[in-house]
């Protein structure tokens, strides 16, 4: 399996300023500058995107991929991590879950995330300003984890 993006949304492919007309609509909350950057990352790394967003709550994988292509982006998800809530709680306990769950070992991943830390997996974390979302800036550590 090549490289995984654990992508959370809110915060990453949207900013505090990304204000929707429609709040009920994944697509309308993305943002075009977000997007763009995430797009700009595709074109320059392999790799398959996990959800860690809580946007996976409720939606399919079908839904979220129809939402995603309404908005530009070039990347689809192949998978999401389990809802841990209430049981363990974090996201990053989420994302080891997702991570022991594969046959094979997966060796190279990136966290995008705006929460301050994940702190099961501090190195791979690379955290996004929510006050900007995903930005051109951010690449640089991304694609040295994806590498």
């Amino acid at each position: 399996m090549s490289s995984i993006l654990f992508l959370d949304v809110d915060g990453v492919l949207n900013s505090r300023a990304t204000r929707p007309a429609n709040p009920s609509r994944l697509r309308d909350w993305l943002d075009p500058i977000n997007v763009g950057a995430f797009n700009e990352l595709t074109r320059r790394a392999q790799f398959e995107v996990v959800l860690s967003t809580s946007w996976r709550l409720g939606r399919t994988l079908d839904e979220i991929a129809i939402e995603f292509a309404a908005s530009g982006l070039l990347r689809k998800p192949i998978a999401s991590t389990p809802d841990l809530r209430g049981v363990q709680g974090s996201r990053g306990a989420e994302i080891a879950a997702w991570l022991s769950s594969q046959r094979c070992p997966i060796q190279r991943f990136a966290i995008l995330d705006d929460a301050f830390a994940i702190e099961e997996f501090p190195q791979q974390h690379v955290r996004i300003s929510s006050l900007n979302g995903l930005r051109l800036d951010d690449l640089p550590a991304i694609l040295r984890l994806l590498a």
